[in-house]
Protein backbone atom coordinates (compact mmCIF):
# COMPACT_ATOMS: atom_id res chain seq x y z
CA UNK A 1 0.00 0.00 0.00
CA UNK A 2 1.18 3.44 -0.83
CA UNK A 3 2.69 5.29 2.16
CA UNK A 4 0.35 8.16 2.01
CA UNK A 5 -2.83 6.42 1.09
CA UNK A 6 -2.11 4.04 4.06
CA UNK A 7 -1.43 7.17 6.03
CA UNK A 8 -5.08 8.86 4.38
CA UNK A 9 -6.59 6.19 5.88
CA UNK A 10 -4.85 5.59 9.42
CA UNK A 11 -6.32 9.74 9.50
CA UNK A 12 -9.72 8.84 8.62
CA UNK A 13 -10.15 5.93 10.86
CA UNK A 14 -8.74 7.72 13.40
CA UNK A 15 -11.06 10.70 13.11
CA UNK A 16 -13.90 7.83 13.02
CA UNK A 17 -12.20 6.29 15.98
CA UNK A 18 -11.93 2.66 14.89
CA UNK A 19 -8.98 0.89 13.98
CA UNK A 20 -8.10 1.13 10.42
CA UNK A 21 -8.87 -2.87 9.69
CA UNK A 22 -12.78 -1.92 10.37
CA UNK A 23 -12.74 1.25 8.43
CA UNK A 24 -11.32 -0.53 5.32
CA UNK A 25 -13.41 -3.69 5.94
CA UNK A 26 -16.87 -1.09 5.91
CA UNK A 27 -15.49 0.77 2.77
CA UNK A 28 -15.10 -2.37 0.84
CA UNK A 29 -18.59 -3.78 2.28
CA UNK A 30 -20.06 -1.14 1.14
CA UNK A 31 -18.59 -0.52 -2.30
CA UNK A 32 -18.72 -4.29 -2.82
CA UNK A 33 -22.40 -4.54 -2.17
CA UNK A 34 -21.08 -7.07 0.65
CA UNK A 35 -23.20 -5.48 3.05
CA UNK A 36 -26.94 -4.85 1.62
CA UNK A 37 -26.73 -8.49 -0.09
CA UNK A 38 -26.08 -9.88 3.34
CA UNK A 39 -28.88 -8.14 5.10
CA UNK A 40 -31.13 -7.49 2.17
CA UNK A 41 -31.20 -4.24 3.07
CA UNK A 42 -28.81 -1.01 2.93
CA UNK A 43 -27.59 0.18 6.15
CA UNK A 44 -28.55 2.98 8.09
CA UNK A 45 -25.39 4.04 10.12
CA UNK A 46 -21.80 3.58 10.02
CA UNK A 47 -21.95 2.02 13.50
CA UNK A 48 -24.30 -0.65 12.35
CA UNK A 49 -22.17 -1.59 9.43
CA UNK A 50 -19.08 -1.98 11.47
CA UNK A 51 -21.08 -3.91 14.18
CA UNK A 52 -22.40 -6.25 11.81
CA UNK A 53 -18.97 -6.56 10.31
CA UNK A 54 -17.33 -7.30 13.49
CA UNK A 55 -19.94 -9.77 14.24
CA UNK A 56 -19.09 -11.60 10.84
CA UNK A 57 -15.29 -11.37 11.94
CA UNK A 58 -15.75 -12.91 15.61
CA UNK A 59 -18.25 -15.55 14.16
CA UNK A 60 -15.73 -16.64 11.30
CA UNK A 61 -12.56 -17.02 14.22
CA UNK A 62 -14.89 -19.42 16.29
CA UNK A 63 -15.62 -21.45 12.40
CA UNK A 64 -11.65 -21.94 12.00
CA UNK A 65 -11.55 -24.22 14.83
Amino acid sequence: MPIGLHEYLANRAGGEGVSMNMFICSVLAVEAGWWARTQEREPTTLHELRHDIAWEMWRDRGRKG
